[in-house]
């Protein structure tokens, strides 16, 4: 049996409205097998968008307060608490944690690191890092 794959990317704003991208593709293969059934999977991975802003602040941060990006990615993945990855090991039964890439994380566990990030800095730092769509970040005095 042939299968057809179709990938594209839906994002779904605070309001619930979602916003497709690569629709006409999808249209083309529905289009295209009349009669068909398809089937699909829906994940939540977050978006480059949101990657990239999690980066920018990361470097705002790093720049604040003279560190380089890598070890200020590292402390802020410690210090939240909601990167690490219990592991056991079978034959041993030794138990030890990572730090789990952020990468992983999903669109929620993104928004939370972020939400956690934007609260640290303006604590420990007082440093108010931009909302999205803003293009500088406040010292407080």
């Amino acid at each position: 049996m042939k299968t057809d794959t179709f990938k594209g990317v839906i994002d779904v704003n605070e309001k619930g409205e979602a916003f497709m991208y690569g629709k006409n593709e999808l249209m083309y293969l529905f289009k295209s097998n009349p009669g068909k059934r398809f089937y699909y999977t829906a994940t939540t991975k977050r978006s480059s968008q949101q990657n990239r802003f999690m980066h920018k602040w990361i470097g705002l941060l790093a720049d604040h307060i003279g560190e380089d990006f890598d070890k200020m990615k590292r402390d802020l993945k410690v210090k939240s608490g909601m990167l690490w990855e219990d592991h056991v090991n079978e034959e041993t039964g030794e138990c030890w944690k990572e730090l789990r890439s952020t990468a992983s994380l999903s669109v929620e566990e993104n928004k939370k690191f972020l939400d956690w990030m934007q609260r640290f800095a303006a604590e420990f730092y007082r440093y108010e890092l931009p909302n999205p769509g803003e293009t500088q970040a406040i010292k407080f005095t």
